[in-house]
C-alpha cells in the first residue's frame, strides 16, 4: 500500500507540473499574439501614443521586438527618399538582410553524386548600396536605362575603379495615362570578391540574351504580410528572364538588368495582389547567378535587399524619386530626375545586345 500511494503521488505531482508548463504555454503565445497585433495597430497609426514617441519594429538575434523611438526623428527620416533602416522595419525603407536568410545550391546539388541539397548562403559577393522607387508620369516611355542616372548621385559612396550592378524592376501600369514606377537597386561588387563569382559575373557579361536569361536568378521571400500575399509570390527561385521580357546595358564599370514585370499576365497577377497589400509588407529578395556546373558550386549570391512597408500606389508617398522625359539637343528621349534632386541629362540610348 504504501508502494502504491507513492506511485500515485508521483504520477499527481507529474500532472501537476505537466499542466503547469501548458498554462505557461498558452499564457506565453497569448501574450505574444497581443504584442504582435499591438506592433500592426501602432505601425498603422491606429492607436495613441505620447506626441514625442513612436512605436516601431526592431530586428535583434532575439527575435522581433518593438521598440518606441524619438518621433522627430522618425519623421525626419520618413521624410527623406527611401531611407535605410538599418535593422528597423520602418515604413517606405529598405535594408541589406542576412544572406543565410536564402538556401542556395550546395557544394553537391549537381554531378554524378548529387544530393540535390540546397544550403544557407554563406555571404553575398556584393553590396546594397542604394535602392530607388523612380516614378515618371510619361507613360509611354519605359522606364529603361535608368542606372546611369545614379552613377552621379553615388559618386561619394564608389571609386573609379567599383564595378556597379544595377537590377531595375519595372512595374506595370494600367494604362498609359497612369505614372509608371520602377525600383532601382544599386550593388557594388565587394573588393574582396569570391573569384568564382567574378568569372561568372565576366561571363554574363560576354555572353549572349539567351545565355543570361537562362542565369539570372531571383529568390523572393515574403517575411511579413497577408496570408495571401505570401501566397501569391511564394518562395521559389526564379529565372527571370524565361517569363518576363528583361534588357541588358552595359557601360564602363556598370552593368543594368532591367526586369518588365508587365510582359507577363501571370506577373501582372501577382504585382495586383501586392500592390494593393504594400505597406503591410516586408519583402526580402535575393539575386545571383544560377550554378549550371559541378566547379560553379555552391552557389554564391549577387546580393539581398529589403523593403519594408512600402505604399506604392500613392502618388504623394516622399519615398519617390520623380523623373522626367525630355528630349536631347539630337531628338533622342532622355530621363532626367525632376529639379528637386539636380543632376545630369542621361541620354537613353541602349547598349543591349539584341
Amino acid at each position: 500500500r504504501k508502494k502504491k500511494n507513492q506511485v500515485k503521488r508521483m504520477i499527481i505531482q507529474v500532472l501537476r507540473k505537466l499542466r503547469e508548463k501548458r498554462g505557461t504555454k498558452r499564457k506565453t503565445s497569448r501574450t505574444n499574439n497581443k504584442s504582435r497585433e499591438i506592433k500592426k495597430v501602432a505601425l498603422s497609426k491606429e492607436i495613441s501614443l505620447p506626441k514625442d514617441e513612436v512605436l516601431i519594429e526592431e530586428v535583434k538575434e532575439s527575435g522581433t521586438q518593438a521598440k518606441i523611438v524619438d518621433k522627430q526623428e522618425y519623421l525626419g527620416k520618413q521624410r527623406r527618399n527611401f531611407v535605410r533602416s538599418y535593422g528597423e522595419f520602418l515604413p517606405n525603407s529598405w535594408d541589406e538582410p542576412s544572406a543565410a536568410d536564402f538556401q542556395v545550391r550546395g557544394p553537391k546539388y549537381l554531378g554524378p553524386n548529387r544530393d540535390r541539397r540546397k544550403i544557407p548562403a554563406k555571404s553575398s559577393a556584393c553590396e546594397l548600396i542604394n535602392l530607388d522607387a523612380l516614378r515618371t508620369q510619361n507613360g509611354h516611355r519605359p522606364l529603361i536605362d535608368v542606372g546611369r542616372l545614379r552613377l552621379s548621385s553615388l559618386s561619394d559612396l564608389i571609386s573609379v575603379d567599383d564595378r556597379i550592378i544595377f537590377i531595375n524592376f519595372m512595374l506595370p501600369s494600367e494604362s498609359r495615362d497612369v505614372p509608371q514606377v520602377s525600383l532601382l537597386y544599386a550593388y557594388r561588387v565587394k573588393h574582396d570578391a569570391n573569384e568564382l563569382f567574378i568569372q561568372m559575373l565576366d561571363d554574363f557579361c560576354n555572353t549572349d540574351d539567351h545565355h543570361r536569361d537562362e542565369t539570372f536568378k531571383v529568390i523572393p521571400y515574403i517575411r511579413d504580410g497577408p496570408w495571401i500575399a505570401r501566397h501569391a509570390l511564394g518562395q521559389k527561385p526564379a529565372l527571370v528572364g524565361r517569363n518576363l521580357t528583361t534588357y541588358y546595358f552595359f557601360g564602363p564599370n556598370y552593368l543594368e538588368i532591367d526586369i518588365d514585370v508587365s510582359s507577363n499576365a501571370l506577373a501582372n497577377s501577382i504585382w495586383r495582389v501586392l500592390k494593393d497589400v504594400g505597406k503591410l509588407l516586408v519583402t526580402d529578395v535575393a539575386f545571383l547567378f544560377e550554378s549550371k556546373k559541378k566547379e560553379q558550386l555552391p552557389e554564391i549570391l549577387l546580393g539581398t535587399s529589403r523593403i519594408s512597408y512600402f505604399d506604392l500606389p500613392n502618388a504623394s508617398n516622399p519615398a519617390f524619386t520623380h523623373l522626367i522625359l525630355q528630349q536631347d539637343e539630337f531628338g533622342n528621349d532622355t530621363f532626367a530626375i525632376s529639379p528637386t534632386t539636380p543632376t545630369a541629362v542621361v541620354s537613353s540610348s541602349s547598349s543591349h545586345d539584341n
